[in-house]
C-alpha cells in the first residue's frame, strides 16, 4: 500500500523507482522528511547520478541502514532511532558528476538547503527563477555548466547568500541590479559568460565582498565609481570585460591583494597603487594606462607583477613630470616570482638598482627601448633561479653566454631582434628564439640549408640582393597540408612550439617565430587550437578549423 500512496504523490517519472522499491521490499520510511526524501529520489532519476544507484529507495540521510547519508548529501536535524521523520537535506555537493540535463523542479522542494554545489557539469537551459525560493541557502555554485539566458532577478531573494558563483556558462543579458540587495555576499563570480550592458553600480552596496570577478564578458560603459565603496575587497578580476573608465575608481580599495584589470579601455596612471600595502598580484596590460612606471616602492608582498602596453603620458597628465623608471620600485620585492614589463616604453635599466631576486623564475622585458650591454653574469647574480627570460625587440648587445645563468639547463628564452651573439650549443635543452640576432644558426641546426635560411631571414643586412619583391604562397596556420587545385597549396604548420621557439620550412624557406606572454605554471600549453564548427559560405572549411593562438610572426625568404 505504501508504494501505491507514493505513486499518487510523486511524478510519473518515478515509476521505475517505485517498481524497484516494491520488488525489493524497500519502503521510504526513515528519518528524512517525506518532502526531502521524494525530492532526492526524483533528482537521482533525473540526473542519473552513478554513485547514488546503490542507494535508490533507501533513506537519503541514513543510506542502506548504516546511518550515514548518501554520497554528496549533507543532512541536519537528524535524530537516529526516532519514529518520526525529522531530518532535512541541507547540502548537495554534486560537482563533476557528468550531469547532462536540466535542473529538476523537485530540487526546489529542498527548502532547508544551505549549500548547493553543481559546478563542473553540463547542466543546460536557463537558471530557473525558482532558485529564489531556496531562502536558507548560503553557498551556491553553478559554474562550469551550460546555463544560458538571463540571470534571474529572483536570485536576489537569497538574502543569506555569502557565496555565488555563476562563472563559465553561457549567460547573457544585463546583470540584475537587484544583486546589490544580497548584502551578505562575500564572494561573487560572474566571469566568462556573455553578459552585456553596464556593470550595475548597485554592486557597490556589497560591502562585505572579499572577492569580485566579472571578467571575460561583453559589458559596456564605465567601471562604476561605486566599486570604490567595497572597502573590504581583497580580490578583483575584471579582465577582458570591455569596461572603460578611470583606474582611480579603485584607489580606495587599499586592501586589495589581487587585481586583474587587463584588456580593457581603462585610463589613468599607476600612482593609484601607492598605498596598496598588501598587494600580492597585479596584472594590468592591454589598457590605456599611461606610463611611466612610478619609482615609489611597491610592497614586499608582491609575487606577480605584470605591467604592459603603457601609453606615453599625455601633455596635461600628472604623470608627465615623472621620469622614466629607474627600477627602484623593485627594491623591497624579495618575494617576486613573475615580473613582466612588456611594452612599457622603458629606455634604460639602472642595473645596480635591481636587487637580488632569488625567487624570480620569469622575467619579460620585451618590446621596450632598452639598449646597451648586459653586464656579465647579470642574470646569474641577480636572478639565480630564472627559467624563463624574454628580452626580444630591444637593442641589447653582448654575449648570450654572459647573459644567461650558468646553471640554466632547461627553460624558454627569447632574445630575438637584439644584436646579441653567442653559442647555442651550450644550451641544447633550451627553447630559444634567436631570430634577428647575431647568433650563427649553425650552432643550433646542423643542416646547412636550415641554418642559412634562419640566418638570412633574421639578418636585414643580407636582404640587399633580393630580386623578387613578391612571391605568392600560403600556409595552413596550425594545420596540415591543404591543396586547392589550380588555386593555392597551403603548407604544413603543425609543429608544436614552446613559448619561445621557431618553426622553419627549409624547402619553402619560411619561418614562424613565436613568443608567448606569461602563462601560469599549471596551464596546459598547446598553441594550436582546433574546431569542428563550419563557417557559412566558406568554400574551404578546413582552412578555418585550425589556428595558432600565440603571438607569432611569419618571415619569408623567397
Amino acid at each position: 500500500m505504501a508504494s501505491l500512496i507514493l505513486f499518487v504523490v510523486l511524478a510519473s517519472s518515478l515509476l521505475p523507482l517505485l517498481a524497484l522499491a516494491a520488488d525489493s521490499g524497500m519502503t521510504f520510511a526513515g528519518i528524512t522528511t517525506t518532502t526531502d526524501n521524494e525530492a532526492i529520489q526524483a533528482i537521482s532519476i533525473a540526473w542519473n547520478i552513478s554513485d547514488w544507484k546503490p542507494y535508490i529507495g533507501s533513506d537519503p540521510c541514513v543510506g542502506n541502514g548504516n546511518s550515514t547519508p548518501w554520497p554528496y548529501i549533507g543532512c541536519d536535524g537528524c535524530h537516529l532511532g526516532a519514529s518520526s521523520n525529522s531530518c532535512n537535506v541541507t547540502s548537495l555537493n554534486l560537482n563533476g558528476q557528468n550531469i547532462n540535463a536540466k535542473i529538476p523542479p523537485e530540487l526546489f522542494n529542498l527548502q532547508l538547503l544551505t549549500h548547493l554545489d553543481l559546478h563542473n557539469n553540463s547542466i543546460s537551459d536557463n537558471i530557473p527563477p525558482a532558485i529564489g525560493s531556496l531562502s536558507k541557502i548560503a553557498y551556491l555554485d553553478l559554474s562550469m555548466n551550460n546555463f544560458s539566458g538571463h540571470i534571474p532577478e529572483e536570485i536576489s531573494n537569497l538574502t543569506g547568500l555569502t557565496h555565488l558563483n555563476l562563472s563559465k556558462n553561457l549567460l547573457s543579458g544585463s546583470v540584475p541590479s537587484k544583486l546589490g540587495d544580497i548584502t551578505s555576499l562575500s564572494y561573487l563570480d560572474l566571469s566568462v559568460n556573455m553578459l552585456s550592458g553596464n556593470v550595475p553600480s548597485e554592486l557597490g552596496k556589497l560591502t562585505k565582498l572579499l572577492v569580485l570577478k566579472f571578467g571575460t564578458n561583453s559589458f559596456k560603459g564605465l567601471l562604476p565609481p561605486d566599486l570604490g565603496n567595497l572597502s573590504s575587497l581583497e580580490q578583483l578580476y575584471f579582465d577582458s570585460s570591455r569596461v572603460s573608465g578611470l583606474l582611480h575608481v579603485l584607489e580606495p580599495l587599499t586592501k586589495l591583494r589581487i587585481l586583474w584589470a587587463f584588456d580593457n579601455d581603462i585610463r589613468g596612471n599607476l600612482t593609484v597603487f601607492k598605498n596598496f600595502s598588501g598587494l600580492e598580484e597585479l596584472r594590468i596590460y592591454g589598457t590605456s594606462i599611461e606610463g611611466p612606471i612610478p619609482n615609489f616602492s611597491l610592497p614586499s608582498t608582491i609575487r606577480t607583477l605584470q605591467i604592459g602596453d603603457l601609453l606615453p603620458p599625455s601633455v596635461n597628465s600628472s604623470s608627465q613630470t615623472e621620469r622614466d623608471s629607474d627600477f627602484s620600485f623593485l627594491k623591497n620585492m624579495h618575494n617576486l616570482t613573475i615580473l613582466s614589463l612588456r611594452n612599457c616604453s622603458l629606455k634604460s635599466i639602472n642595473f645596480p638598482n635591481i636587487p637580488v631576486l632569488t625567487n624570480l623564475t620569469y622575467l619579460d622585458l620585451s618590446f621596450n627601448k632598452l639598449s646597451g650591454k648586459v653586464p656579465t653574469n647579470f642574470a646569474q647574480d641577480k636572478f639565480p633561479n630564472l627559467t624563463q627570460l624574454f628580452i626580444g625587440g630591444n637593442k641589447f648587445d653582448g654575449n648570450l653566454n654572459d647573459i644567461l645563468p650558468r646553471n640554466l639547463s632547461n627553460g624558454e628564452i627569447d632574445i630575438s631582434f637584439n644584436p646579441i651573439s653567442g653559442d647555442l650549443s651550450l644550451y641544447p635543452n633550451l627553447n630559444i628564439n634567436f631570430l634577428g640576432t647575431n647568433i650563427d644558426a649553425r650552432t643550433r641546426y646542423s643542416n646547412s640549408r636550415s641554418s642559412d635560411i634562419v640566418n638570412f631571414i633574421g639578418n636585414k643586412s643580407l636582404w640587399t640582393n633580393i630580386t623578387k619583391l613578391a612571391v605568392p604562397f600560403a600556409i595552413k596556420c596550425g594545420g596540415d597540408v591543404h591543396d586547392i587545385p589550380h588555386l593555392f597549396y597551403y603548407h604544413n604548420d603543425t609543429k608544436h612550439l614552446g613559448v619561445a621557439d621557431l618553426n622553419f620550412d627549409p624547402q619553402n624557406q619560411w619561418v614562424v617565430s613565436i613568443v608567448s606572454p606569461f602563462l601560469p605554471n599549471n596551464y596546459i600549453i598547446d598553441f594550436i587550437v582546433n574546431t569542428d564548427h563550419s563557417i557559412s559560405g566558406a568554400e574551404t572549411q578546413a582552412l578555418y578549423q585550425t589556428a595558432r593562438i600565440s603571438a607569432s610572426s611569419l618571415r619569408v625568404n623567397q
